[in-house]
């Protein structure tokens, strides 16, 4: 994972640390704030971006952890069912 991935990695960690300790009221109005900001602003700043930077960083780290790793994440996404006959047919 290059350094760049790792720090924006760290970042949003950061970020779902801190709104954890955020009660759920305060939390949903300071999203309320960013959404109509994000809106007001479009096409200047580009959210999927940074979400797409992110879950690029996320799976980067996933593979890098090896193969239990990625089975883990699979059955994580998929379901038990589901996953497993992915990683069946994948490996067939």
């Amino acid at each position: 994972m290059s350094k760049n991935a790792k720090a924006k990695l760290k970042i949003y960690q950061e970020a779902q640390q801190k709104r954890a300790k955020m009660s759920a009221a305060k939390w949903h109005e300071r999203k309320q704030e960013l959404i109509k900001r994000a809106q007001e602003i479009e096409g200047s700043i580009s959210l999927d971006d940074i979400v797409h930077d992110l879950k690029s960083a996320e799976a980067s780290s996933i593979n890098n952890e090896g193969t239990s790793a990625q089975i883990d994440y699979i059955i994580e996404q998929y379901g038990e069912e589901k996953g497993l006959a992915i990683i069946e047919k994948v490996l067939s």
